[in-house]
């Protein structure tokens, strides 16, 4: 049989082609596919981007799978990126210290975490919504992996209050406490929340592939220039250096200090009481998440002074429910695409050593969320 060429494989996927992918559940709303492989194909590298909908029990198989199907790395969604850090054999210490990983490299065999989101909110906040952290006020809408980094990544900006507003008191209180917050309280009445249910608990750390099964640390990819990379250190911080954005976020190191051996008393507050005072409202719950649009964190916004900066960390919808609430009332509002599109560009630095053609990545995402396509 003869050789199949680019120009006749099935939809562009052939014996040589290289895999990323996104692991979440759900995933019928991601933007990813259609931004990482415009880029692919402007390139014309022969690699592809797949969405992956895995149900938290089987969390465990789909990152075997990442081994064992030789992908190049993944990015990791809702509801995974807090249960996904006992199935990876090293993990960056930022993302060790938020407790949450929503990108993984496997670099022969072995599978590294890292986090973008906590970098690319921090660069969303300061490029788009004109606000420095550092002296404000904020709540986090969410007790989710998401809110964990968010909210660490705000406490190493110098933010001066922080609140944690969930469902489930003890788990607000008890992320306010991990993180350093200042108060953890219950979040009020909601509509409908689109929320999945909390994965198995992780087997053990699988080890560490024979080196006859191990593949280069670079992969072979057609077109792809030989990446700038450190095979010794993979967690090294050449993977953050070029991109933009990392220096809107503000980050010098992606290392954490020590944690509060004692964690401070959290104040005794109410919710309304935290609204009334904040300079930036959070959502990083699932609630208003494509399909389930009519979903909304909270029934009114009220008493948020009419100054305060609302962002919403769900990107599809472009424009959620919360937003409308807030922009109708006069906020500022930030919806999630800036965040998802600062997140692959880091992504893509780890995956590749190399800054991605960002426009590109934008102009894909715009394209289809302004079609409402899935």
């Amino acid at each position: 049989m003869k050789e199949l060429t680019p120009s006749i494989v099935p939809f562009g996927i052939g014996p040589s082609t290289r895999l990323v992918g996104l692991l979440g559940y759900p995933v019928a709303h991601s933007l990813s596919p259609a931004m990482h492989n415009a880029c692919f194909r402007s390139l014309g590298w022969d690699v592809r981007y797949l969405a992956f909908a895995v149900p938290p029990e089987r969390l465990g198989q789909a990152i075997a799978g990442i081994r064992g199907l030789d992908l190049i790395g993944v990015n990791v969604t809702i509801p995974h990126k807090e249960a996904v850090l006992p199935y990876l054999d090293q993990v960056e210490p930022q993302a060790r210290g938020a407790g949450s990983v929503n990108t993984i490299r496997n670099q022969e065999a072995q599978l590294l975490g890292f986090n973008t989101d906590g970098p690319a909110f921090l660069a969303l906040l300061r490029e788009e919504g004109r606000l420095d952290p550092a002296g404000k006020r904020a709540v986090i809408l969410g007790t989710g992996g998401t809110a964990r980094t968010v909210a660490s990544y705000l406490k190493r900006a110098g933010i001066a209050h922080l609140t944690i507003a969930g469902r489930n008191w003890e788990k607000s209180v008890r992320l306010a406490q991990e993180t350093g917050a200042e108060a953890g309280v219950h979040l009020p009445g909601s509509g409908p929340s689109g929320e999945t249910k909390a994965a198995e608990p992780a087997p053990p750390v699988p080890g560490t592939a024979p080196a006859s099964e191990r593949r280069e640390a670079t992969p072979h990819i057609p077109g792809l220039p030989e990446a700038i990379r450190d095979a010794s250190d993979p967690t090294a911080a050449y993977l953050w250096g070029k991109s933009p954005y990392r220096r809107a976020s503000g980050e010098s190191d992606f290392s954490l200090g020590p944690a509060t051996a004692h964690p401070p008393a959290l104040e005794q507050i109410t919710f309304a009481d935290c609204l009334d005072q904040a300079d930036v409202l959070i959502n990083c719950t699932s609630a208003g998440l494509y399909p389930r649009v009519e979903g909304c964190p909270l029934t009114s916004l009220d008493p948020l002074p009419r100054g305060a900066l609302v962002v919403d960390v769900i990107y599809n919808p472009p424009h959620t429910r919360l937003m409308t609430l807030a922009s109708r009332r006069g906020n500022q509002v930030l919806g999630g695409l800036g965040l998802l599109i600062r997140q692959a560009s880091l992504a893509w630095e780890i995956w590749f050593g190399q800054v991605a053609p960002l426009e590109i990545m934008r102009r894909a995402a715009e394209g289809i969320l302004s079609q409402n396509v899935e």
